[in-house]
């Protein structure tokens, strides 16, 4: 839940007050650990957030983040 709530925090100044988040977890992230942090936004307002290990072997949180 760190790893969600973290990813919200990059991108909370751009999200709208009212939102529903759709996660899914993939791989826990094994501490001590560095991973990348991606963002793309869609046409329809969807923030589409992603966390990898750094050689990208590994997806370790897909979110979606709709405006209400």
């Amino acid at each position: 839940m760190w790893t969600a709530a973290r990813a919200l925090s990059v991108v909370g100044a751009r999200l709208p007050a009212a939102f529903h988040c759709e996660m899914t977890f993939r791989h826990p992230v094994l501490l001590p650990a560095q991973v990348l942090f991606g963002q793309d936004n869609s046409a329809q307002g969807d923030h589409l957030l992603g966390v990898v290990s750094t050689d990208a072997t590994h997806q370790h949180l897909v979110a979606r983040v709709r405006p209400l």
